[in-house]
């Protein structure tokens, strides 16, 4: 199962789950550590704004129907979801508040964060 697969379930999840508006990072890990790297800078920096101040994204028009132009997020939550491979079928997944996983990006002395950490600092759910 790809990151694309595991978005659209992350995706049905979050709907019949969470009551309130979040924007979110999604990467997957195949492996029991995955790169601080892995999330980028203005990956970071757009859920930073997302959380602590605004955040606007104009959809590319593809020319096909398109559910709406854009979006506006001012003061919503904002996380790093990982969806964790590390066996067959695993449906492991962390989400991880984007001001917790910088914390921990600055602070560790590794370059990677472990599946067990992941959830000691996130919420581990399984989709």
């Amino acid at each position: 199962m790809n990151e694309a697969d595991r978005t659209t379930l992350f995706g049905k999840y979050s709907r019949s789950k969470f009551s309130k508006t979040f924007a979110f990072e999604a990467k997957i890990c195949k492996g029991n550590a995955i790169p601080f790297s892995s999330v980028k800078d203005h990956q970071e920096n757009s859920l930073y704004c997302v959380k602590h101040g605004s955040f606007f994204h104009k959809l590319a028009d593809s020319g096909n129907q398109m559910p709406l132009d854009g979006v506006f997020l001012n003061r919503e939550d904002a996380f790093v979801v990982i969806f964790w491979y590390r066996k067959r079928a695993d449906t492991s997944t962390t989400l991880i508040d984007i001001d917790v996983w910088l914390e921990e990006k600055e602070k560790s002395k590794r370059k990677s964060l472990t599946f067990t950490r992941a959830c000691e600092i996130g919420n581990l759910i399984n989709l």
